[in-house]
């Protein structure tokens, strides 16, 4: 038998998208656990800006990582009874502060994507070969990567800018690809340093350190994709990108929102003001636990779990999130089978909602 050509691509580390939606659309590909540090708000906060910004020292000391731009902690109630040694986890956020955009990126990434098995068997030439690119403008591309065998750690996710844009709600345009950019560069510049606590002990032994995605994603240019051929350097098509194997793990146990449902929902869920962002956090309850429960309730529940409103008007912020809520029932009827019940106050005006379940949906 003739040994295999090492530069021969195997279809079976080429895994497309809808085969993984049809073996595996249960798979969890929204994380429940890092929700809270994924703030609101559709840029930086000026907040964080204005804390730093008087003060060099402190800003030598961020840019340097020996202080963190910000610490939080994560405890999820299902921890202790699971017994996983630990029922609370510090978080220490260096390099970037990351928005609840990013973090949809990310989801669709994940969710939308096609998985690249064994990335490091190949140069960045092959794979995009095995994704089916077939024209790269590889004079676009850094030319110390093209074939250079690809980094043994983490998921590589392959997409199409078009598929992205569809599943963010974003029109094809020039902007648009920038904003892409942009989310990717602070996912990859976040860095989590995570240690387990339990009780009051810090477990050193359990420390872990991260980032979302690799700080080398591709952008590429497929020539063929472009109808009227007209393009820049700037112009890209498709995106490869190293999403850390940690983060992928733990959706495993603490997800909440499968791939079918995500691809399935959230295309039609997205809006002004991050909103899919708080449909998110509705995902983590049984529909039987919110039935009859207040609206208000679980907006409230959405605010206080954020790690910081860094300036944000928390009123304003509540009753934005309850308009858009009751001017959009029908998106609660068709994604979640719930409606709205008003609740009258005593001058005859709607105060708040009463969240009706309608039973189970056959595709959630």
């Amino acid at each position: 038998m003739a040994d295999s050509d090492p530069n021969e691509l195997s279809v079976y580390d080429f895994i497309f998208n809808d085969f993984l939606t049809q073996q595996k659309g249960e798979q969890l590909v929204s994380s429940s656990m890092f929700n809270k540090i994924f703030i609101m708000g559709n840029r930086v906060p000026k907040e964080l800006i204005d804390q730093i910004a008087d003060n060099p020292q402190k800003i030598e000391d961020m840019l340097t990582a020996n202080i963190p731009l910000f610490q939080t902690s994560i405890s999820k109630r299902y921890w202790v009874t699971q017994n996983r040694g630990f029922d609370k986890v510090n978080v220490d956020i260096y390099g970037a502060i990351c928005l609840a955009d990013d973090r949809h990126l990310l989801d669709c990434l994940i969710a939308h994507g096609n998985i690249i098995n064994g990335a490091d068997k190949y140069t960045l030439r092959q794979v995009a070969e095995g994704c089916g690119l077939q024209d790269v403008a590889w004079e676009f591309t850094d030319l110390n990567y093209i074939d250079k065998p690809m980094l043994n750690r983490g998921i590589y996710f392959h997409i199409s800018v078009k598929d992205l844009f569809k599943a963010l709600g974003l029109k094809a345009a020039k902007k648009n690809r920038e904003t892409i950019l942009k989310r990717l560069r602070r996912l990859s510049i976040m860095k989590l340093v995570l240690s387990p606590v339990s009780g009051e002990t810090v477990l050193t032994q359990g420390k872990t350190g991260f980032s979302f995605v690799d700080e080398k994603f591709f952008s590429l240019l497929d020539k063929s994709k472009i109808r009227n051929g007209i393009f820049s350097s700037d112009t890209y098509t498709d995106l490869i990108v190293n999403v850390s194997g940690y983060y992928v793990q733990s959706l495993k146990k603490d997800g909440a929102i499968s791939r079918k449902r995500l691809k399935n929902h959230y295309v039609n869920l997205v809006g002004k003001n991050c909103i899919e962002d708080f449909y998110k956090s509705l995902e983590e309850h049984k529909r039987e636990f919110l039935h009859g429960r207040e609206l208000s309730f679980f907006i409230n529940l959405y605010i206080d779990n954020k790690m910081s409103l860094f300036g944000i008007n928390r009123n304003h912020k509540y009753k934005q999130i309850m308009q858009q809520i009751a001017e959009s029932e029908q998106k609660l009827i068709n994604h979640f089978n719930m409606t709205l019940e008003p609740i009258i106050d005593h001058k005859n005006k709607i105060k708040d909602y009463k969240l009706i379940y309608l039973g189970r949906m056959s595709n959630q």
